[in-house]
């Protein structure tokens, strides 16, 4: 996939991915805002039910605390009153209250009103009626009641005859004692309670009804919903323990909103159940609206990133055929350009960077050239006439006194010299060569000067199977042989030279060389420090055997790594630092 259509992919996902964000979170924003709105409204309109209703049956507690006080109710009711009482007594008694039911036989939604004694006498309205004492006392809602010893309270729904009515219990005490005479019932028609809400009720798929505090439907639209429990209906409806709010259900294999409120004065709670969709039918109209803006959003991002992108890989283009000239060879392809922002400074920045090859090209050159001047200044280093003439004439001299043995030991050592030195051609050897054409080195000026210096050695052992470029300690040691210990004959003196190596804790490898010969001062340390650091040595008189070796070894690591000259009290110390065998390697590589 070439550039462009990747820029243009990379454009439009990140105009897409906020677009695609915006359209769910909008239209779950819009249905959850739409459904709260719902939800507040449905629960003040359950309030004002409540109320309504509450305020409709509040005459039938009235009316029941009327029979509770009545003079006539509480000695005809009384088992002791009432055995005290004539059979005339009595009857005047039973007519008084039966005269009273027959007085709010038309209180709205009265479907009969009920006296019982706790004997089972029975005081009506409804003088034919079939409801005795134990049609109620045996529910189990009135035995719960009973047992809670409660004043009043509402029963479940009755259904008899095509006619649906609630009870309201009224437990008549002696108004001295709490003993238990009677009960006064009054049992309200379930239409009369529907006719409070159906105003209410929007018949557009939604149910309304109201449950007891048994959780038994007492009114509801559906009549055949009556008197059934609210687990039947909604199995999975679970109230938060407030008295109002809102829940889920998939009865009926379709989500309703269930939206409830509770009168915590008879305990009823009233429900509102509204299918799902009708719910989320006016979230539909924003989410449509929301998917048209987005569609049309994308068609732009799609015509923007079209043309942004064009704009984009134009002069990008350009400067890959440049840089493809460059990669052929073609140097001359810097222009100077005015464009703005980060394609300008890319341009730029590109020629910068031709311009600083051409000229580290120019330097590769230059340094391949010092190099072949240094690697020609270590082959005369490496056949100085003036050791190998030395050298022969101390063979010649001690073959004259017959000292055979030593001529042996320098021939040997000569030799060994040279084979290190050549080293079959190859530039690098292994430390453990090097230090053996010092030893030879030594070994060679020690028959030379007899007893005038010594040599040591103390070299890490793990560093001798690494590896490094010839020939970067013989000419150290010959500079403190010939321009530290020589120069300091005394009598009874013994010069010094040691040679030290070990890894240092950045992993390269450090060498020191160290004389006891004349001490350099501090003034000519940092001369030959900076000596060493300049490019132009042609008029210097310090020794090329140093120049040489310095300059190898930048050549063939790098610029970090040399030669340097440590100050010290009575000694003079110059240390060589190479990279480890494993970074000799990279370097060639690169």
């Amino acid at each position: 996939m070439g550039l462009k259509y990747k820029i243009l992919l990379i454009i439009i996902s990140v105009a897409l991915l906020p677009i695609f964000i915006m359209s769910f979170a909008t239209a779950r924003i819009s249905t959850t805002m739409l459904i709260e709105k719902e939800v507040t409204s449905k629960i003040n309109i359950l309030h004002d039910i409540s109320e309504k209703v509450y305020a409709a049956v509040q005459d039938r507690q009235l009316v029941g605390i009327t029979f509770l006080l009545n003079e006539a109710v509480q000695t005809l009711l009384s088992p002791e009153k009432n055995s005290r009482l004539s059979q005339f007594q009595r009857e005047k008694l039973s007519f008084e209250i039966e005269k009273m039911l027959q007085n709010y036989k038309y209180l709205n939604g009265t479907e009969a009103l009920f006296l019982f004694a706790i004997s089972g006498e029975r005081y009506t309205n409804l003088p034919f009626s079939a409801w005795d004492l134990q049609d109620f006392t045996e529910k189990e809602w009135f035995e719960a009641a009973v047992a809670k010893d409660k004043s009043y309270f509402w029963g479940d729904p009755d259904i008899r005859d095509s006619s649906m009515t609630i009870p309201l219990v009224r437990v008549i005490r002696k108004i001295s004692f709490p003993e238990k005479t009677g009960y006064f019932i009054s049992n309200i028609r379930e239409s009369y309670l529907f006719n409070l809400y159906s105003n209410f009720f929007s018949g557009d798929g939604s149910d309304f009804y109201i449950v007891n505090e048994r959780n038994v439907v007492i009114s509801h639209n559906n009549k055949e919903k009556i008197g059934e429990s609210l687990a039947s209906l909604v199995p999975d409806f679970v109230r938060d323990g407030e008295p109002e709010g809102h829940a889920y259900s998939n009865a009926d294999n379709r989500q309703l909103l269930l939206i409830y409120y509770t009168d915590s004065r008879n305990g009823w709670t009233f429900i509102n159940s509204v299918p799902g969709v009708e719910i989320k039918r006016g979230a539909r109209y924003i989410q449509l609206f929301t998917y048209l803006l987005s569609g049309i959003l994308i068609i732009i991002c799609f015509v923007l990133a079209y043309f942004l992108t064009r704009s984009l890989i134009h002069p990008i283009n350009s400067l890959v055929e440049r840089m493809e000239k460059a990669q052929n060879g073609d140097w001359d392809v810097a222009v100077e350009t005015d464009k703005k922002g980060e394609i300008g400074k890319l341009e730029r920045s590109f020629d910068v960077m031709i311009q600083e090859l051409k000229k580290a090209f120019d330097e590769m050159i230059s340094i391949q050239e010092q190099k072949r001047s240094a690697e020609f200044k270590v082959l005369e280093y490496q056949i100085n006439p003036h050791f190998l003439y030395n050298t022969m004439s101390t063979i010649i001299w001690l073959s004259d006194i017959h000292d055979n043995d030593s001529v042996v030991k320098v021939a040997e050592a000569l030799s060994e010299l040279f084979r290190i030195s050549i080293s079959k051609g190859s530039e690098v050897i292994t430390i453990e060569d090097e230090l053996k054409h010092v030893e030879n080195y030594a070994a060679i000026q020690k028959v030379r000067y007899p007893d005038e210096f010594t040599v040591e050695f103390a070299v890490d052992d793990a560093i001798k199977s690494r590896t490094t470029i010839k020939l970067i300690l013989q000419p150290l040691v010959e500079n403190a042989l010939y321009h530290g210990i020589k120069p300091n004959e005394r009598p009874g003196f013994v010069g010094m030279i040691r040679i030290e190596g070990a890894f240092t804790d950045t992993g390269d490898i450090l060498f020191r060389v160290i004389d006891n010969g004349s001490m350099l001062e501090r003034e000519d340390i940092d001369r030959l420090n900076t000596f060493l650091q300049t490019d132009d040595r042609s008029e210097s008189d310090f020794g090329v055997g140093i120049q040489n070796v310095h300059d190898r070894v930048q050549l063939a690591y790098g610029l970090r790594y040399g030669i340097r000259f440590v100050p010290a009290d009575g000694l003079t110390i110059v240390e060589v630092l190479i990279p480890d065998a494993g970074s000799i390697l990279r370097e060639k590589d690169r």
